[in-house]
């Protein structure tokens, strides 16, 4: 086992040495959320779903998203390890009489593990700077809280990202970034005698996987990158 230690030490430090980079970075943009359908349980005894209603008139609210993380380069292939965190509002009726509207309060947070490939787009040839550009694919876990942590999810997730990096000195970067975040429904099957608990969902999309994997979120981002080694 030591030995073994030593060999992947050796490994990254070599690699490092040659060819590699580490970037720590942070990020912080809005996020427009997609078409959501949410549902009203009444629970009886033994978790038995004994009403349920369905809201309509479903929107959303645009709002703050965060991220930071690290990302390591071997030559132009990357892996990304973030950490993403968001919350935002819904407001449904529950029939087309309805006066006032019912607001359902969601917080989501997501720690994704991302594999990048990057491209050098643009260099100006009279100073250092230059553009690159750069896409992924990433999957992890998504934490999603519905009324402050009345109902506590905590499924797969996926994104697509792509973005930009422009040059600002040797070892820091500016960022633009764009992503495509996917995760599970947040769906009730456990509650108390006589509680109401709401249940979020995403509508359909082509890019999707499956009826219970299409709760969407488009995230636009700026941030600064530092280059670490």
């Amino acid at each position: 086992m030591h030995k073994l230690i030593g060999i992947l030490l050796l490994f990254f430090h070599s690699s490092f040495a040659a060819n590699g980079q580490l970037h720590l970075w942070s990020s912080i943009g809005i996020q427009v959320p997609g078409q959501q359908d949410l549902k009203i349980k009444e629970f009886g005894n033994e978790n038995t779903v004994i009403n349920q209603t369905d809201l309509i008139q479903t929107s959303n609210t645009t709002t703050a998203i965060t991220s930071a993380g690290l990302t390591y380069y071997q030559r132009n292939n990357g892996i990304r390890i973030e950490f993403t965190t968001w919350e935002h509002s819904s407001m449904a009726f529950e029939t087309f009489q309805s006066d006032h509207p019912i607001l359902t309060e969601q917080d989501r947070s997501s720690i994704l593990v991302s594999f990048l490939r990057r491209w050098e787009m643009l260099q100006f040839n009279q100073s250092k700077t230059r553009i690159e550009t750069y896409a992924g694919l990433g999957y992890g876990y998504v934490l999603t809280e519905v009324e402050r942590g009345t109902t506590r999810s905590l499924r797969t997730g996926f994104q697509f990202l792509a973005g930009c990096q422009i040059t600002l000195s040797k070892h820091i970067y500016a960022m633009l970034e764009y992503k495509y975040i996917l995760s599970r429904d947040a769906d009730n099957v456990i509650g108390k005698k006589g509680q109401y608990l709401i249940d979020t969902s995403g509508s359909f999309t082509p890019f999707r996987f499956g009826a219970h994997f299409d709760t969407r979120h488009h995230a636009f981002l700026i941030g600064i990158n530092l280059r670490l080694y």
